[in-house]
This record gives C-alpha cells, sequence and structure tokens, in this order.
C-alpha cells in the first residue's frame, strides 16, 4: 500500500480514492510573501515621490500580510484533487469530473513557489492542479508519481 495516498477512501463504487489538499502553510506563505512585496513596492515606488510612504503605512501594511496569513490558517482549505479509478475530481462540483479517458498527458512543470502538476486534456486545454505542490511537501515527488500511476494505469486498461 502506497503510504502517500492521503487519505484513502472508497467512492460509491468502493473503489480506493486518492485525495490530495494543500496545506495551510502552502496556502498561507504565497498569500503573504504576496502582500509583503507589493508593501515593499509601493514603499520604494513612493520614496522618491515628494510623498514618500511613512513607516507607520508600512508597518500596516506589513500587519495587513500578517493577517492574510492567520486567516489561511482559519478559513477553509480547497477542496484540492481527488484521483478515482474513472476520473480525476477538481474542485467541489460535478463540473470538476475528468474522465482519465479525456486526459493526455499529467506532467510536473514549474510555478512561482516551486513544483506543480499539469493536466493537459484532449480538447487542448492545460491546467494546474492545488495540489500536491512541491513548496514546503518532501513527498510531493511521490505524490505526483502517484497521480501519475493512476492515469496510466487507466490508460492501459483502455487499451
Amino acid at each position: 500500500m502506497n503510504k502517500f495516498k492521503r487519505p484513502a477512501r472508497a467512492d460509491q463504487a468502493g473503489d480506493e480514492v486518492i485525495v490530495y489538499r494543500p496545506s495551510r502553510v502552502q496556502i498561507a506563505l504565497p498569500a503573504a510573501s504576496a502582500i509583503v512585496v507589493a508593501t515593499l513596492l509601493l514603499y520604494l515606488g513612493l520614496l522618491f515621490t515628494e510623498d514618500p510612504l511613512p513607516a507607520g503605512d508600512l508597518g500596516k501594511g506589513l500587519l495587513l500580510a500578517l493577517i492574510a496569513g492567520a486567516a489561511c490558517f482559519v478559513l477553509p482549505r480547497p477542496k484540492g484533487v481527488q484521483a478515482t479509478r474513472s476520473a480525476l475530481v477538481v474542485g467541489r462540483s460535478a463540473r470538476g469530473r475528468i474522465p482519465w479517458a479525456d486526459v493526455v498527458a499529467i506532467q510536473v512543470g514549474p510555478s512561482i513557489f516551486g513544483r506543480r502538476v499539469v493536466v493537459a486534456l484532449k480538447d487542448g486545454r492545460r491546467f494546474t492542479l492545488a495540489a500536491p505542490l512541491s513548496l514546503l511537501d518532501r513527498e510531493f515527488d511521490q505524490k505526483a508519481e502517484g497521480l501519475i500511476a493512476r492515469w496510466e494505469s487507466h490508460r492501459k486498461r483502455k487499451r
């Protein structure tokens, strides 16, 4: 049994479902970082004008980043990704159910905060999965391999 299938559970047909969700830290770190960078860029931009940003306002921006990071720990996490035997389920709605037959490729690609899994579909669309994400996840490679293996096992059954 693969220890990286978290949590492994059964769907309505009794098939095992692999579920991956981003951790709260994986959500909070990019959100807080974006606000800190935006605040510092604003501060630097206004530093060379006649009306520079006061240090108190800089502190408010950094406080906002702290609050945004903390909010990520309080708010519900995104649904993530579920890999069943018949489909890849992304998000909370039935619209996010993608049959494996529609998946052309699953690859690992770069992003600003590490590596992510990218899915290519028959109709030419490509999208990046919310999870797994390599940022602060030592098991990312095994999780990505688990998704790819699930997709490849479906491809082999269809031949």
